[in-house]
């Protein structure tokens, strides 16, 4: 039933139910449990849903780098969170630790080295 849920999820979100999207992907979560994945996907449909980030998609994101610190989606995402919230230096060290932590042909890798560059030339 939870792979169910996790799969109806995308499908919702590509016909513009988000709230309904965000309730599937949290009762995937509630029956398989929580993984990095999982949360970095709720994260991703809460901020979409808002338009920013949340301190809901924003407390997903965290509990995904809890369970993996190596996602280059929670980092990506808490770093963003920092940069729209005025804490530069804070998005800079998610950055910093995405880039040193992923290959060069990681998706997240380039956006990150361009918010990180933005950041450095508002210096």
């Amino acid at each position: 039933q939870g792979q169910g849920w996790e799969l109806i999820a995308p499908i919702y979100m590509r016909a513009g139910r988000t709230g309904d999207a965000i309730a599937a992907q949290e009762r995937a979560i509630r029956i398989l449990g929580s993984t990095s994945e999982r949360e970095v996907v709720l994260g991703e449909y809460r901020r979409i849903a808002s338009g920013r980030i949340t301190a809901d998609s924003k407390a997903a994101f965290e509990r995904a780098l809890a369970l993996d610190q190596k996602s280059a989606a929670a980092l990506f995402y808490l770093g963003l969170e920092a940069e729209e919230n005025g804490r530069p230096d804070d998005a800079r060290k998610f950055w910093s630790r995405l880039i040193e932590i992923t290959p060069g042909n990681d998706p997240w890798r380039i956006p990150a080295q361009r918010r990180l560059m933005l950041i450095e030339q508002r210096k």
